[in-house]
């Protein structure tokens, strides 16, 4: 099983469907960037709210789904 990192536009406040999923805090902040800069028209985070997107951020377990052998 491998962690999936996960935060919702709502989770922070914006009245948002969006939802951004990542192998690590990292993959995902900058998902969240990139579609905060095309949607939202945000030029930057403020550091409260990287710290908000951190304290929001929730943590899943998933099966890693196993390729077949060839």
């Amino acid at each position: 099983m491998a962690n999936v990192y996960y935060i919702k536009c709502r989770d922070v406040g914006v009245e948002y469907d969006f939802e951004a999923r990542g192998s690590s805090i990292e993959a995902v902040i900058e998902l969240c960037a990139e579609h905060g800069s095309r949607e939202h028209g945000m030029q930057a985070f403020s550091p409260q709210f990287y710290a908000r997107m951190r304290q929001c951020l929730r943590v899943v377990e998933e099966e890693a789904t196993a390729k077949p052998d060839p």
